[in-house]
This record gives structure tokens, C-alpha cells and sequence, in this order.
């Protein structure tokens, strides 16, 4: 029981898809086909003026004819045409890595040493309860007021866990 008021507290409400709440339903909707509307009636209007510059005319429609917009528009595809470019060579270089490690054809290494990571977090654990109590404590109370001495000095856990201990 207790299991399920914990995932209870972790999910939100959405009023929005609950019964009832039409004035909210109408509202949100009007304001994000509003938000909608202000995003592409731009992108339309520029997209139709360029078209109907790279055709002169033929196709699109001229809303504007400055020659510093159509250079911008050229610069701007030119620089996102590079970043796709470099995203793909980034994804199919990522996909082709990993295909090879999973039909075992290079070799796997581990991301973290999972012993090592448990140390330090037993070390890291240890040193807290020390220094401000046990973790029972620690995580079910609402205010914690940490003491002047018990404040901890830059990088002082860092170097706790990296076993330096410091004076």
C-alpha cells in the first residue's frame, strides 16, 4: 500500500485530461493553435518569398524583396544543411559503433567500474552519517538545518571518497 502512495506522489495531474475543466480544455487549445499559428505564418511567408525568388516568380509569392533577406535565407540553409550533415555523419557513425559492438565484433569495455563505484559510495555514505547523521534521518525530515561546523570545505567530500583524507 504503502509502495503505491509513493508512485502516486511521483506522477502528476493534468487537469486537462480530466473530466470536466471545459473552460480550460477551450483555452489551452485556442492558445496553443495561437502559438502554432505564430510559428508558420512566418515560415510560410518566408519560405513562399524564397521559393519565388530561386523561380522569378514562377512559383511562391513575393511578401517582400530585399536582397539582404534572400542572402540571409541563403546563408541560413547553408549553415542548417551543415549541421544536418554533421548530425547524420554523428548518428550513422553512433548506429555503426554500436552495431559493431553488439554482434561482438569490437571489443566492449566497461563505462564504470561498478566495485570501485560502490566503494565510493559507501565511503561517501559513511562520511555523512558521520558528519550529519544516520540517512533515515537525514531524508525524511522536512527542515534540515545544517550547524557552522558541519558545513563542509570545497571539495572535501571529493577528496573523502578519492581517499585524501583531508586534516
Amino acid at each position: 500500500m504503502e509502495n503505491n502512495k509513493n508512485d502516486a506522489q511521483k506522477n502528476f495531474k493534468d487537469d486537462f485530461y480530466a473530466r470536466g475543466h471545459w473552460g480550460l480544455k477551450i483555452w489551452q487549445t485556442v492558445v496553443t493553435l495561437v502559438c502554432w499559428l505564430l510559428f508558420i505564418i512566418p515560415g510560410v511567408i518566408t519560405g513562399m518569398t524564397y521559393v519565388a525568388h530561386l523561380t522569378r516568380g514562377r512559383y511562391g509569392w513575393f511578401f517582400w524583396h530585399y536582397p539582404e533577406g534572400m542572402m540571409t535565407i541563403a546563408f541560413l540553409l547553408t549553415v542548417l544543411a551543415f549541421a544536418c550533415g554533421m548530425i547524420a555523419v554523428f548518428c550513422l557513425a553512433s548506429a555503426f559503433i554500436q552495431n559493431q559492438r553488439r554482434y561482438g565484433l569490437s571489443e566492449k569495455w566497461p563505462l564504470v567500474d561498478l566495485n570501485q563505484n560502490q566503494q565510493e559510495i559507501n565511503l561517501a555514505e559513511k562520511f555523512m552519517t558521520q558528519h550529519f547523521g544516520s540517512p533515515t534521518v537525514r531524508h525524511n525530515i522536512r527542515t534540515y538545518t545544517v550547524r557552522p561546523e558541519q558545513n563542509l570545505a570545497t571539495d572535501q567530500l571529493k577528496e573523502i571518497i578519492h581517499g585524501k583524507e583531508q586534516d
